[in-house]
């Protein structure tokens, strides 16, 4: 069941959405121009949390210098442009807002807002829905900045070294979330995560040409890290290992 909310709850929820993401985040919004307390929770977030992978879809070509300069060097956010966007909405693995409130301050405090919060647990069918158009957007955007590289000073670790460095510590909880979204194995655009289905469109379309399941691609489809990844075996070993009993892998 999806729940109505008014301009302050909307303004709660997106930053418990942001809070809360394990695994994805999507903030998708024309505008962008976060108060504080949204700054300090995505900064939190990027820098504690290095598993989350974070991406900013905006729509308006000059994005302020103050946001650039803060957004574009955080670890794991990759900022996004799609041309004529109008949509917003906000979401993490478990919950979806769709909006008519921009992730801008000015919205927050002037504007009358209205929004429709969508948890996977209680819908998860509209969940899915929205979550497969906001992928769908992302696919079709043009990457402005990649998540960066932490640096070598700071606690976060960069993604492949991280994972193989804790893997022979840690077990994979028993409670692991479902991964919503995942990579295209050839070109890294955001996809829905299907091991059976591990390319773009746009990509498919050139590997069924040939159709040759041993064809070596580029990334993992779960974390997108650097894999000699094929369609028979579209995830690097560590995300094999890690999900293979809750996703579906053809080996």
């Amino acid at each position: 069941m999806a729940d109505f909310l008014t301009t302050k709850q909307i303004a709660a929820h997106l930053e418990q959405i942001i809070v809360d993401a394990k695994q994805q985040l999507f903030l998708v919004s024309p505008y962008i121009k976060a108060d504080r307390q949204i700054r300090e929770r995505l900064v939190s977030q990027a820098n504690s949390n290095s598993e989350v992978r974070i991406s900013v879809i905006y729509g308006k070509k000059e994005l302020p210098a103050k946001e650039w300069d803060w957004l574009k060097d955080l670890p794991s956010v990759e900022l996004r442009f799609r041309q004529d966007l109008h949509a917003k909405c906000y979401l993490n693995e478990q919950v979806a807002l769709v909006t008519s409130m921009n992730l801008y301050d000015f919205s927050e405090v002037n504007n009358d807002e209205m929004g429709i919060l969508v948890s996977a647990k209680d819908d998860r069918q509209l969940y899915n829905k929205v979550r497969d158009d906001v992928l769908r957007i992302a696919e079709n955007s043009e990457v402005i900045s990649k998540a960066a590289t932490a640096k070598p000073t700071t606690t976060v670790t960069p993604p492949v070294t991280r994972a193989a460095s804790r893997e022979p510590q840690r077990k994979p909880e028993p409670s692991i979330g479902i991964p919503t979204s995942g990579f295209c194995i050839r070109d890294k655009a955001v996809i829905p995560a299907d091991p059976g289905k591990p390319y773009c469109n746009r990509c498919f379309q050139s590997w069924n040409r040939f159709k040759n399941p041993e064809y070596e691609e580029n990334h993992c489809h779960i974390c997108g890290n650097e894999n000699d990844s094929t369609m028979e075996k579209p995830a690097c070993r560590s995300c094999y290992r890690k999900y293979k009993d809750i996703l579906e892998f053809a080996l």
